[in-house]
């Protein structure tokens, strides 16, 4: 019974103080966890399902994956603990949401009824949020990490006002906030989306928030970024908001006009233009992640939800598609050279543009090895980039940053090559454009490319493609294709006629390699302030 009476005044406890501290500390919070749950089993006997989840909690209690997360590990059961590695950013804030998410499952088990169940997690709350709003960067940490594990359901905008409001706080104190601050408010602030009703003041202007922190050179807060992001959209998308607003490209560009002092600096530094090409824009800012190991899935699910959601916001009346959605172009190109590795992944990713794989694959038994990435290639009719000169000039630039970065392998570099000539059977001084910005490893580019792969049409497509960027580049240089030195010249002049040719409509920055560094990024970080200023004294 005493034990019942302060269930969630020990949960709050063992949250806040949980894998800090010396070993005899850390030990002893994660006892205080072991004997609420010993206590509540006992307390449980008399009722055989609750008293069974309850052991098996237990074990889970003390199971090595449970000690790493209160900061401890041991050989055996019979040997002392010791103090477990280090967490970084990221695996302190996981640590502490399965600490939560422990807690939250002792309590489902434990009480006698749901109303009771109710009454402890309400407690629990309350004491999360009125922790939340402290002054300590530490407690407010954490306590923002537990609150979006626990607030998985109507939370209403005075709340999300509160968090907000702390954010910009924090965000405000410039170099002396450290980067798992900011991890835990950017991760309550992901958890807590699906809750927010489709009424919420705040929902739409969210969408600009991860989309600015984009920016961030530190790959942990552009990580969870991305997460953000994701879940931004997807509860849009769930309550039928693109839908009703002519699709997500207007409706996000409508909501940009709130921040129309503070969007155009940031467009402004990256190089970029969301009026010019919202689609080229969000996805240059989103394929750096691809290129690090760690954050690909993170990348590539959040392009893959940006297809689905803008295709789908704007469906055909009544017919099957004949083309990619114009809005959701870049997004395909970015994903689809690593979606070659079989013919299902393609047909995969044309299922997700809402495109019939029937349509645009051949069958299977044309020739098309399954598991060979290099003979599976889309028609750049696809894409719209062929009768459009603006679009064929952006995707050329974002396909030479992916080749520039990303270090493909052989076979998605084929695929990256194939696209770019199929766009200069239309556009060659784009392909001759593309071909130049890269003119230091197109000699090693292409030497892969014959070495590695057997495929007679991607040896054809490769010499198709050198012999356009040679014939391209002599028409400009003013000699005949076999002039080398008209050659050189004009692939050397053309390297600056691409850089010249984007900023000409304002998309230079796609060309841009952005790297990753340890800063958290001041200026990032005072542009997200002022915009949730914005958003907390306009909404």
């Amino acid at each position: 019974i005493q034990t019942q009476l302060f269930v969630p005044e020990t949960a709050h406890l063992i949250t806040i103080l949980a894998s800090v501290g010396t070993v005899i500390m850390r030990t002893s919070v994660h006892g205080l966890a072991l004997n609420l749950i010993q206590s509540l089993f006992a307390s449980r006997l008399d009722h055989a399902q609750s008293a069974e989840q309850l052991r098996v909690l237990l074990d889970v209690a003390t199971s090595p994956e449970t000690l790493r997360s209160f900061g401890l590990s041991r050989a055996d059961q019979s040997s002392e603990f010791n103090a477990a590695e280090t967490f970084n950013d990221v695996e302190a804030v996981d640590a502490l949401e399965n600490i939560t998410k422990l807690l939250v499952k002792v309590i489902a088990a434990a009480a006698p009824s749901i109303a009771l169940q109710n009454v402890w997690r309400a407690r629990w709350m309350s004491l999360v949020v009125s922790t939340a709003f402290q002054i300590s960067p530490y407690i407010q940490g954490r306590a923002f990490t537990v609150l979006g594990v626990l607030a998985r359901s109507d939370v209403d905008d005075d709340l999300l006002y509160q968090i907000l409001v702390a954010f910009r706080k924090a965000l405000q104190m410039g170099e002396e906030v450290e980067a798992p601050y900011i991890v835990s408010m950017i991760r309550c602030l992901t958890n807590v989306m699906p809750a927010l009703p489709a009424s919420s003041r705040y929902l739409p202007q969210l969408f600009w928030i991860p989309v600015t922190l984009l920016q961030t050179p530190n790959a942990v807060i552009f990580k969870e970024s991305l997460r953000l992001l994701e879940a931004v959209v997807r509860t849009m998308q769930g309550h039928q908001l693109f839908a009703e607003n002519d699709g997500l490209v207007n409706y996000m560009l409508d909501t940009r006009d709130s921040f129309a002092d503070l969007i155009p600096q940031f467009e402004q530094v990256e190089g970029l233009n969301f009026d010019v090409s919202f689609t080229f824009s969000l996805t240059t800012l989103i394929y750096r992640g691809i290129r690090v190991a760690s954050m690909r899935e993170a990348s590539q699910s959040t392009l893959r939800t940006l297809l689905r959601v803008t295709t789908r916001s704007s469906p055909v009346d009544g017919e099957p598609r004949t083309a990619l959605d114009p809005d959701a172009v870049a997004y395909f190109i970015a994903l689809f050279p690593w979606a070659t590795s079989s013919r299902e992944q393609v047909a995969e990713l044309l299922r997700e543009a809402d495109l019939p794989p029937e349509q645009w694959l051949p069958p299977p038994n044309q020739g098309n090895n399954a598991r060979t990435g290099s003979t599976l290639a889309l028609p750049a009719e696809l894409l719209g980039v062929m009768d459009h000169a603006a679009t064929a000039l952006q995707a050329v630039g974002l396909v030479s940053m992916m080749e520039a970065t990303s270090s493909p392998t052989p076979s998605e570099r084929a695929n990256m090559m194939r696209f770019i000539g199929d766009v200069g059977k239309s556009w060659p001084e784009y392909s001759m454009m593309a071909c130049a910005h890269r003119l230091e490893t197109l000699p090693e580019t292409v030497h892969d490319l014959f070495s590695d792969n057997v495929d007679p049409a991607l040896v054809q497509v490769a010499s198709a493609l050198i012999k356009m960027t040679l014939d391209e580049a002599a028409t400009i240089g003013g000699g005949p294709a076999g002039s080398s030195v008209a050659t050189l010249e004009a692939i050397s002049e053309s390297r600056q006629t691409l850089r010249t040719s984007l900023e000409e409509i304002k998309m230079h920055g796609i060309l841009e390699a952005r790297p990753f560094s340890r800063e958290s990024g001041g200026r990032v970080m005072e542009q997200v302030s002022d915009m949730i200023g914005v958003i907390v004294e306009t909404s």
